[in-house]
């Protein structure tokens, strides 16, 4: 169940933490003695920080995965279903939710910026499932 679980969850948080740091470090403007040289690396920091929280939730709400070891879980399509999916993609909706609903309360509409979290989701998303897909088919 570990590998499911790893491509459900961990692969994804590597994914998003490192493309995170790898965007946040392009956009430092590497000139000391630029009065926002220091927070360009504050930001770096605490942009990593806040993607690392959204990955180890999802990753802690993709625990339910394991459930799926048990027999009676396994044996049932619907039980099986719910308990690979119901925590992790609530998380992930939830999230979604809260950040449309907060553009659309924005009069500055879609912007580059606003991409992020959708950006976080997807992987989560693709790698929940592609690993079900892949679980249903060895089982």
């Amino acid at each position: 169940m570990f590998k499911y679980y790893a491509y459900a969850a961990l692969i994804p948080a590597i994914i998003v933490i490192t493309v995170t740091l790898g965007y946040a470090l392009t956009l430092v403007d590497i000139r000391p003695g630029d009065p926002r040289h220091s927070y360009g690396y504050d930001m770096v920091g605490y942009s990593t920080m806040v993607v690392a929280a959204f990955a180890l939730v999802t990753c802690i709400a993709a625990t339910s995965i394991f459930l799926n070891g048990k027999i009676a879980v396994r044996s049932n399509p619907l039980l099986s279903l719910l308990c690979w999916f119901l925590p992790s993609l609530a998380w992930l909706g939830y999230m979604m939710y809260e950040h449309f609903s907060s553009i659309y309360k924005k009069t500055e509409g879609l912007t580059e910026d606003n991409l992020f979290i959708p950006l976080f989701v997807l992987p989560f998303a693709i790698g929940h499932v592609w690993s079900y897909l892949r679980f249903r088919k060895n089982f």
